[in-house]
């Protein structure tokens, strides 16, 4: 971020000790540019002297990709509060069930952008804890 913003010594000294004191491991962002070798960027210029992006320019993709973002949030809590439920009550759900849900979690997986929803993997734990194994000497799809 020092080269993004044409830092000088001092001032990117001060972001390192900010960065380094937050207690975030990694920062995510829908602009794909933070995370690619600079060559490969198409969003922030890569000289000092262009324009960089506004914050106008940046809500603009972060408006675009919010709302698929917490859709797929929204659909993944409510796959996790049924495993959740599936558990409580000591039932297990069926393979069909768990492949529905398993689609889900794919889909969220596949973000655009560099947001990534952190729940994912556990709620996919939660799935496949509640689902039952199917017998496969049937012809029947084993999950679990």
């Amino acid at each position: 971020m020092s080269n993004v913003y044409g830092l000088d010594k001092t001032e990117t000294r001060k972001l390192s000790f900010l960065y380094n004191h937050s207690s975030i491991e990694y920062r995510y962002s829908v602009i794909d540019d933070f995370s690619l070798p600079e060559e490969e960027w198409d969003f922030i210029p890569h000289d000092n002297g262009k324009h960089f992006p506004t914050v106008d320019d940046r809500m603009k993709i972060f408006d675009k990709e919010a709302l698929p973002l917490s859709e797929n949030l929204s659909l993944i809590a409510a796959a996790g509060l049924e495993a959740i439920e599936y558990i409580r009550k000591k039932n297990k759900a069926n393979v069909y069930w768990l492949r529905e849900r398993l689609l889900l979690i794919e889909k969220a997986k596949q973000q655009s952008g560099r947001c990534e929803l952190q729940v994912v993997n556990p709620v996919e734990q939660l799935l496949r804890a509640a689902a039952v194994a199917e017998d496969t000497s049937e012809g029947k799809l084993a999950i679990n």
